[in-house]
């Protein structure tokens, strides 16, 4: 794996931004020589809450059932117990918000895969959650769920944010453009979905001085 060139992940961006010369360092050493592939912590929320989603809106019906699910499922050892409760945590915060967070009217897309964009020559992986597109408005747009229990989570889902626009600036849907009016990220720990007039330019500025620290940190990051 080519390690010449910073990579990161837009969520780990966000806490980057926001966190203390120590767990920089290790957020960057993760980065660039990641561990064995793992199933994400917040993959049962993540899933039970996107399959909800009926003809635009999170069916509360369907998060009940989904809900129920995950509280069924066995767990044999310690981790697993964590990680079930956390999911339903999850899932339960988001019912509270689940009206408000539906995406905005338009035909709606479940996004499965990462992206990777540049960034200020900066690789960023990022997953948008949903597409939206309406033809009769000739706009495009996107809706993220964020799941962290970080202490600076609400301050990295505005960065992440404006990753997640910085990613739409970079698309090309024919005849479409990048509705930023629109975007959104729904934070289901805080319980709040921020859209990008809550977005302060100060938080703009810490993000290009962290991709610029990240440049400087990169070439002397060791896995030891």
């Amino acid at each position: 794996m080519d390690t010449s060139q910073p990579r990161i992940s837009a969520n780990e961006l966000g806490n980057y931004v926001f966190s203390n010369p120590a767990e920089k360092h290790r957020i960057l050493r993760d980065q660039k020589f990641p561990k064995a592939v793992k199933l994400a912590r917040y993959q049962s929320a993540s899933f039970a809450i996107l399959r909800s989603l009926d003809h635009g809106i999170f069916s509360k019906q369907a998060l009940l059932k989904e809900l129920h699910a995950i509280e069924s499922k066995p767990a044999e050892t310690k981790y697993q117990v964590n990680v079930r409760r956390a999911n339903v945590t999850a899932v339960r915060r988001f019912l509270t918000i689940h009206e408000k967070a539906a995406p905005p009217d338009g035909e709606h897309t479940i996004i499965r895969q990462n992206a990777v964009f540049e960034f200020d020559g900066v690789k960023i992986s990022v997953r948008p959650d949903i597409l939206t597109t309406n033809v009769d408005g000739k706009f495009f747009t996107y809706s993220k769920l964020r799941f962290s229990s970080h202490k600076y989570s609400v301050d990295a889902s505005e960065i992440v944010l404006l990753l997640i626009q910085k990613f739409a600036e970079q698309q090309d849907f024919e005849g479409l453009g990048f509705d930023r009016s629109r975007a959104r990220l729904i934070d289901c720990f805080s319980q709040q979905i921020f859209e990008p007039h809550n977005v302060s330019p100060y938080k703009g500025n810490l993000l290009m001085k962290a991709l610029t620290e990240i440049h400087g940190f990169w070439p002397f990051v060791s896995k030891s």
